[in-house]
């Protein structure tokens, strides 16, 4: 048994370098879509921060419709920006 801990610690060390390549290149393949994952999040975030609003949310667009409950978004974020401010 003693005399496999050398090549036991030995194999051990390679898999460590190995697999911090993998993550090394798993990191560089995902980077550009962590701006988007991150956005993302931060949408959850503000769900589970509101269940309200996620939940009015999920009724409009069940009861409108996306294309027109997104039309409606778009024209009320400027008067929520506002009213936000004041």
């Amino acid at each position: 048994m003693m005399a496999m801990l050398p090549r036991l610690e030995e194999r051990r060390r390679a898999l460590v370098v190995r697999s911090g390549a993998q993550r090394a290149r798993i990191a560089a393949r995902l980077a550009p879509a962590a701006r988007r994952l991150a956005s993302a999040d931060r949408v959850a975030g503000v769900l589970r921060a509101h269940p309200i609003i996620a939940g009015i949310a999920s009724a409009g667009l069940a009861l409108i419709g996306l294309r027109r409950l997104l039309r409606w978004g778009l024209r009320a974020a400027p008067i929520f920006s506002l009213l936000a401010r004041v």
